[in-house]
C-alpha cells in the first residue's frame, strides 16, 4: 500500500475460536492484509499475519486463518493497482458469525 492506493481498514470481531475463511468478490483486482492488534499505514508489515492477492482466482483474495476470540484483528482491503476504486463484497465462513466494525 502506497500513497496512491485507497484502502479500508475493518475491525474484525469474533466470539468463537477457530478457522475462518475470508473471500472477496468484485470486478476489480482486490488485495487483503490481515493484522493482529493494530494496523499502521506507514509500516504495512508491522503486526501483519497474512497477505493475499489472488488465491481466490479472478483477481480476488481468499485465505484461511485461525483466530482467537480474545485477540483484536484488522482486515485491510485495497486494490492491486493504484488509483482504483469500486465496490466489493467480503464473504466469511467459520465456526460463528463475524462482525465488521
Amino acid at each position: 500500500m502506497g500513497q496512491n492506493y485507497y484502502y479500508v481498514d475493518i475491525q474484525i470481531d469474533i466470539s468463537k475460536n477457530g478457522l475462518y475463511e475470508f473471500e472477496s468478490q468484485s470486478s476489480i483486482d482486490m488485495c487483503a492484509y490481515f493484522y493482529e492488534n493494530s494496523f499502521n499505514s506507514t509500516n504495512k508489515d508491522f503486526n501483519l499475519l497474512i497477505f493475499d492477492n489472488n488465491s481466490g482466482g479472478n483477481n480476488q483474495f481468499d485465505f484461511q486463518i485461525s483466530l482467537q476470540s480474545t485477540n483484536n484483528y484488522i482486515l485491510v482491503v485495497t486494490t492491486y493497482y493504484s488509483y482504483v476504486t469500486g465496490s466489493f463484497s467480503i464473504y466469511v465462513t467459520g465456526p460463528t458469525t463475524v462482525s465488521f466494525n
